[in-house]
């Protein structure tokens, strides 16, 4: 492929994230997420709270925006001047808008914004996913703002004349100083009530306002007495079932929110929920889909590698990586180094996990393609011979860590399905060769060309670069819309669905134009960092962030955490 191709599919998805995220300002923002097909905002379903495949991601407060920041600050290091410029404009502009909308993090008047004060929001969301993107994406960038993350020919400077104060002045009059990450820590603080557990495994939901009084037998709720409340009697009980995923990967964000505030409490819960998990794995050396936040029993005795069970394996690899930068944690308890404070001990999980996959779950070269399979968690028994498109990412993860060979073998069935139907089933049958139970959407999800990006940063091979070109043909043909880009409900059919996942912006878009800008300065760091799973790059600060926010950490101490 040719240096003025790979120009051309850079710009086009660069118009490709524009036609999605000023579509979204234009007919969505400060809601959620956008309509694509009818050009209006998508919000939670207030109607009905069980709706949690739109209530749990949907917290009402702008998601899109805050997903979409960290992908603004990429494309301003295009190689065009031109839309560089654009880019960092937008970035600048969209962290003022945000700040407008929910204030500044504060605790003085700065701190209202229009639509609240923080995320003081009646909404009850999905820790996992608001972790990930909400809590991801407001870190991410604001490790951009302050230079921690490369934006080229963007030099923060910092004109406080108070020591201890931080200011980073804009055009147009906006100063920085710290807002995004005290919003960040706002909105975890919100979550912590979800740890209160006996088994350190967080409850799957909270009340970003009233945080879990849903959940009547969380310790939060024993002992009045010492200023808790009493426990909560309501008509029918909470469903106290997460997944290793939701639970166990939490710990990337929650500990790069704890280096840059220094309150440890953070990377505490986090390590604890992924140990938590690991822990009980499997007589297989696996870890299951399902598993109860308050008994610690698994709920399912499937296993595999996709949905459920996919980001936990992720974040071990990730935390390897990202803890390396550093040779002590923030999170020791009582001055006593633990398990989890070491990155190689997160390697072992990795590598066990490795060895158990390709063991029980993996079919390989003596198959047309070689795959992952559903197994028994406790005997290895094959339970069902399909995968979803999640397990896509698996290939990206076995780059990062060296294993390139197995990675191109699994990436290469994810191709195949891509040139049959053009996108992605979510569930797709091995024995049948058909989309399994009926489960035909593409809803935009990343992870496929997410693999294909790492696997081209590793090989340099062209190949990869056609893939990608193949992906954005098929989503610009597919998916447009006069005011976005929607999902696809059938890739049979082609039916659409109006909704346009904050995700496609946050990491679809945003994976493929790194595909093709080849010497984008993320590249070139020279520091351990990662994409968390929602597609945000995390960046242990190399010094203590000089800005540490005003307001207390709420919610559980450290000390009542670990008792």
């Amino acid at each position: 492929m040719t240096d003025s191709q790979i120009r051309e599919l850079r710009l086009e998805t660069q118009h490709m994230f524009y036609h999605g995220y000023d579509n979204y300002m234009k007919y969505a923002f400060p809601e959620d997420e956008l309509r694509p097909l009818t050009c209006k905002p998508l919000t939670r379903d207030r109607l009905d709270p069980t709706h949690i495949e739109l209530n749990d991601a949907l917290g009402n407060y702008s998601l899109s925006l805050v997903d979409s920041l960290t992908t603004l600050a990429i494309l301003a290091s295009s190689s065009s001047q031109v839309q560089r410029t654009k880019a960092l404009r937008q970035f600048q502009g969209g962290v003022a808008s945000l700040v407008e909308q929910y204030g500044d993090g504060s605790e003085g008047l700065a701190g209202q914004g229009l639509r609240a004060r923080g995320f003081d929001i009646d909404s009850k969301v999905q820790v996992f996913e608001t972790v990930i993107r909400g809590v991801g994406g407001l870190l991410s960038a604001h490790l951009f703002v302050v230079g921690e993350l490369p934006i080229m020919d963007y030099k923060p400077q910092d004109t406080a004349s108070i020591a201890g104060s931080f200011r980073i002045q804009w055009p147009h009059g906006f100063v920085y100083n710290g807002q995004l990450l005290r919003l960040a820590r706002d909105l975890a603080d919100r979550l912590v009530p979800a740890f209160h557990t006996d088994t350190g495994i967080p409850y799957p939901r909270v009340n970003l306002r009233h945080g879990i009084p849903f959940y009547s037998e969380s310790p939060l709720h024993r002992d009045a007495e010492n200023g808790m409340c009493s426990k909560i009697q309501q008509r029918s009980p909470e469903l106290t079932e997460t997944c290793s995923a939701g639970a166990g990967s939490l710990l990337l964000e929650f500990t790069t929110l704890s280096r840059l505030t220094g309150d440890s409490q953070y990377e505490t819960l986090g390590k604890r929920a992924f140990w938590s998990i690991w822990d009980r794995k499997g007589s297989t050396g696996l870890v299951g889909a399902g598993i109860d936040a308050e008994t610690g029993l698994w709920t399912s005795p499937y296993t595999g590698i996709g949905a459920g069970i996919d980001s936990f394996y992720e974040y071990a690899a990730k935390a390897y990586i990202l803890l390396s930068a550093t040779n002590s944690s923030s999170s020791s308890v009582g001055g006593t180094a633990q398990k989890w404070d070491m990155p190689d001990s997160y390697l072992d999980v990795w590598s066990e996990s490795h060895t158990a996959i390709n063991h029980h779950l993996r079919r390989g070269k003596m198959f047309i393609h070689p795959h992952y399979i559903q197994a028994d968690l406790f005997t290895g028994a094959t339970r069902a011979h399909w995968f979803d498109s999640l397990s896509a990412f698996f290939p990206g993860v076995l780059t990062l860590l060296g294993q390139t060979e197995e990675a191109t073998e699994a990436h290469l069935l994810n191709t195949a399905l891509w040139s049959r139907y053009s996108a992605l089933p979510e569930r797709w049958s091995t024995t049948s060769g058909s989309v399994e139970g009926g489960l035909g959407w593409w809803g935009g999800r990343p992870e496929f060309i997410e693999s294909t990006y790492y696997l081209y940063r590793a090989t340099r091979d062209p190949w990869y670069l056609h893939v990608g070109e193949m992906v954005l043909r098929d989503i610009k043909r597919r998916c447009w819309t006069k005011c976005g880009w929607a999902g696809i409900q059938d890739v049979r059919s082609g039916d659409r669905t109006d909704r346009m996942e904050s995700f496609f912006l946050s990491e679809t878009v945003k994976y493929l134009f790194l595909l093709f800008e080849l010497d984008h300065p993320l590249n070139s760091i020279d520091a351990p960092f990662v994409f968390n799973t929602e597609g945000h790059p995390l960046i242990l600060p190399r010094t203590r962030d000089r800005l540490s926010p005003s307001m207390e950490a709420s919610g559980l101490k450290q000390s009542a955490v670990l008792k």
